[in-house]
């Protein structure tokens, strides 16, 4: 076990603890240290009974931290995560998969392309995936949660209404799954950096523009809430949702993927789009061109390499792709990240 602080603001309190079975998040009790922001963040490692956690927490802004959780569980042994205060959680799983297990004992799982929102003291991990699992996580205080439900312009009155029961009800998590303009949103927000005032002011952007993209959607919805939809089969959307997740640039049959998720081809396309409100290949195209865009911002290929990259053997195609998604075509898009990159 070790402490990483890098703090060095006399006015700030390091807010990560050490329990014995995970890591404590604390509220600083300091008026004048929350008077600002720009704090730097905090790491602490958590080593024990078969669990290696790495944790990092960025201060935002008042209210609201950005957390990222990296876990490795050995053991039948599980984290713990403790909050003061009751904070709401909002969260996405970027690698891995998680089952979390909520006070009533019922276990929630959690996916790559999937949003929560959680208000409990504790968030206790039931399982891990074997592999490497990075959960990304929101914590907003309860003022900023009331903030939020005063706000008139909170997008619509479901979502406002499950904020509300989230926010008094410290046993509900609603997740979902997350649309295109949120699945955009966390990418940008993962990519984050947080070592310089520029790049702070770029992360709490990327935070709100995501928190904005989740109440954008459809109210957050449980996914037992889905009508028509069952149990087995909606997992079996989300297993193939994940194995699209991690590797968009495969070319898929549907043959292949109804294989992989054990449904025939018709329960696919249907409850394909019930769950993500598109077909599936749209869902592909959208996926590549999240990632083409990403690679076109990094400037170390051409566009041709990308468009191969990404699946497409004709340029033209993967040009008029791309603009349909991000309004640009591809090389105008590398250009204009050119120029500001290096005007910066």
């Amino acid at each position: 076990m070790r402490l990483r602080p890098r703090c060095k603001n006399p006015l700030y309190h390091h807010t990560l603890k050490l329990t014995s079975t995970g890591i404590a998040f604390l509220d600083t009790q300091d008026a004048d240290s929350l008077a600002c922001p720009f704090h730097p963040s905090e790491s602490l490692s958590y080593n024990q009974h078969g669990i290696q956690c790495n944790a990092e927490r960025i201060p935002i802004k008042v209210g609201m931290d950005y957390i990222r959780l990296e876990l490795t569980v050995d053991s039948l042994n599980t984290p713990q995560f403790k909050f003061e205060n009751r904070p709401l959680l909002i969260g996405f799983v970027s690698k891995g998969w998680a089952k979390i297990q909520l006070h009533n004992q019922d276990i929630i799982k959690l996916e790559p392309g999937q949003c929560f929102l959680y208000s409990s003291e504790q968030l206790q991990i039931d399982r891990t995936s074997p592999s490497d699992v990075c959960i990304e996580l929101i914590r907003c205080n309860r003022q900023f949660i009331q903030a939020l439900l005063d706000f008139d312009m909170l997008p619509n009155q479901h979502a406002k209404q499950q904020l509300n029961a989230i926010h008094k009800d410290g046993n509900q998590l609603h997740n979902a799954a997350m649309q295109t303009e949120a699945l955009q949103c966390s990418s940008q927000l993962t990519q984050s950096g947080h070592a310089q005032l520029r790049n702070r002011l770029g992360l709490e952007a990327n935070a709100l523009a995501w928190i904005s993209a989740v109440f954008d959607q459809q109210g957050v919805a449980s996914s037992t809430q889905t009508p028509g939809i069952s149990l087995a089969d909606r997992e079996a959307i989300q297993k193939i949702t994940a194995l699209i997740d991690n590797d968009p640039c495969y070319e898929y049959s549907f043959e292949e993927l109804c294989t992989f998720g054990g449904v025939n081809e018709h329960k696919l396309k249907t409850t394909f789009k019930l769950i993500h409100n598109k077909t599936v290949f749209n869902y592909l195209r959208e996926k590549r061109m999240i990632l083409a865009a990403e690679l076109l911002q990094k400037d170390r290929d051409s566009v041709i390499e990308i468009a191969n990259h990404v699946g497409y053997t004709n340029a033209s195609h993967f040009a008029r792709a791309f603009k349909n998604q991000h309004g640009l075509l591809p090389k105008a898009y590398q250009c204009l990240h050119r120029k500001t990159l290096g005007g910066a």
